[in-house]
């Protein structure tokens, strides 16, 4: 079970006991301000850290549009972080348009980047647009960002050792050019070296590439904790309208210590893609070849694309839904592998052969038999029938969660109960993922009883100098999230 966001609330406030102070920074500030609510600072002058600021204050950022490309140096101490933090009620918009630099570079240490917007406003998308986010300073926390519209949503570098990505919603960032090019713009694209990073309940959508692209050709991929994301129709963006990988995990050199847990991905059903691809290429040392290290794949649910797996010495595949309806799952053991734990899973899928080892084609008993995998796992031959539902609270606030639905049988509207992240007579909104600054699709005060959630003729945003809307995924999947409203009383 979950902890409940009070509990993590309450960790955090004994954490910042010693804050001390509270700081502001204004899209209209002057050089000659103070970091006051009456004299806020310039965001590059906050983020420069200024004598003034302490581990464990909070710079606070007013509504309005930060135009530019800025750098941070924040560095707060264990236990005392710094917060850059959206002023409550207001939308504040770092926009790099018009450069060729990622909006925010995060250096510094110990900081934590929440809830405020990033983007860039040019409609210029067949040249190349450089990151929303770079991050390389360690125990760095991005929490509750929206990120879209930019090159790569976020660059997660080794440098961030021990940082986390947790409650973003990243959307519709990348480029393509001429005739013959191919999307380009992840999620998250990310290397690691030592420590453990942390990407956790994050909305993955409709990018020019990949969601999560841990990939590398001359750096390292060691410690990832990816878990309760939701990504969705990457790659869709193209000319081609074609799939990329929601998440993959590989390259030229070894991937391992893995964790993918309890994450969500969807495809729409006829445009190919893979929802998880683990492996890349077989890797060479010299004149050797090895494979990938260590992943564990558990109690994760995947519709639509393919899952592939390739050149693991050792994985663990348990607890998971694949209700792959037009892919597959395809496996190629790593040279030496060993160890392959791989059973307890369900599996929805409709073709003839589903099944792949080593590049033979295998039906679900052949597949049991050639490979002993999946003595405790079962296999429908067709589409799931009952709607299933995931409710996932915000670690970090209180009255705020993703709702992850998928509908497979048709209803026009959901019921979902909220008691897990709502108190009664808690006043809330729930919003639309792929509209999340459009109208709320319901807004009232928590009673206690399931909130019917509408499936179908929902809003999409639009992308900019995209012609035409992505396509809506509804009714048969959707992401909703729930937030608080302050309402005057």
């Amino acid at each position: 079970m979950k902890p409940h966001g009070l509990f993590l609330l309450a960790a955090l406030a004994g954490a910042l006991t010693t804050r001390a102070a509270d700081y502001y920074a204004a899209p209209e500030a002057t050089e000659r301000g103070n970091g006051s609510q009456a004299k806020p600072w310039r965001l590059q002058t906050a983020l420069a850290q200024p004598k003034a600021i302490n581990a464990g204050d909070t710079v606070w950022l007013r509504g309005g549009t930060y135009r530019g490309v800025f750098t941070s140096h924040l560095t707060g101490q264990p236990g005392q972080p710094i917060l850059v933090r959206q002023c409550p009620g207001e939308r504040a918009t770092l926009d790099c348009a018009g450069s060729n630099a990622p909006s925010l570079t995060i250096n510094g240490a110990w900081t934590w980047y929440w809830g405020f917007e990033v983007c860039n406003g040019s409609p210029d998308r067949t040249h190349a647009r450089d990151g929303g986010l770079n991050i390389y300073g360690p125990d760095t926390k991005i929490i509750n960002v929206v990120i879209h519209d930019v090159g790569v949503g976020i660059g997660f570098w080794s440098p961030a050792v021990d940082s986390e990505i947790n409650g973003c919603l990243i959307y519709f960032n990348g480029w393509q050019g001429g005739m013959t090019d191919r999307g380009h713009g992840h999620a998250i694209y990310t290397q690691n070296r030592q420590g453990m990073k942390l990407i956790r309940d994050n909305i993955m959508f409709d990018q020019f590439g990949y969601g999560v692209h841990a990939y590398t050709q001359g750096g390292d991929l060691n410690g990832f904790d990816i878990e309760g994301n939701v990504a969705f129709n990457n790659g869709v963006l193209t000319r081609e309208g074609l799939h990329y990988d929601n998440c993959l995990i590989g390259g030229y050199k070894p991937a391992r210590n893995i964790i993918l847990r309890q994450n969500f991905g969807y495809h729409t059903p006829g445009k190919g893609g893979n929802n998880l691809a683990l492996g890349y290429e077989p890797i060479r040392v010299g004149q050797l070849t090895c494979g990938n290290d260590d992943v564990l794949v558990e109690s994760n649910y995947f519709a639509g694309g393919s899952f592939v797996s390739k050149y693991w010495t050792n994985m663990t595949v348990r607890g998971n839904t694949f209700a792959l309806l037009t892919g597959g799952v395809s496996l190629t053991p790593g040279p030496g592998a060993a160890g392959y734990r791989w059973d307890q899973n369900q599996y929805f899928l409709t073709r003839p052969a589903p099944f792949a080892y080593q590049g033979m084609g295998l039906g679900f008993a052949d597949w049991q038999a050639r490979t002993g995998y999946d003595a405790q796992s079962r296999l429908v031959q067709g589409r799931p029938a009952a709607t299933q539902v995931f409710v996932r609270p915000n670690r970090y606030e209180t009255n705020r969660a993703h709702i992850i639905v998928f509908n497979w049988s048709g209803q026009d509207k959901v019921p979902v109960d909220l008691g897990g992240v709502l108190a009664e007579g808690t006043d809330f909104e729930v919003r639309n993922a792929q509209d999340f600054y459009g109208p709320a699709v319901i807004r009232g005060r928590y009673s206690g009883q399931p909130v019917a959630l509408p499936m179908n003729r929902l809003s999409t945003a639009q992308p900019l100098g995209v012609e035409g809307r992505a396509q809506p995924t509804g009714p048969e999947f959707n992401v909703f999230v729930v937030l608080p409203v302050r309402v005057s009383r």
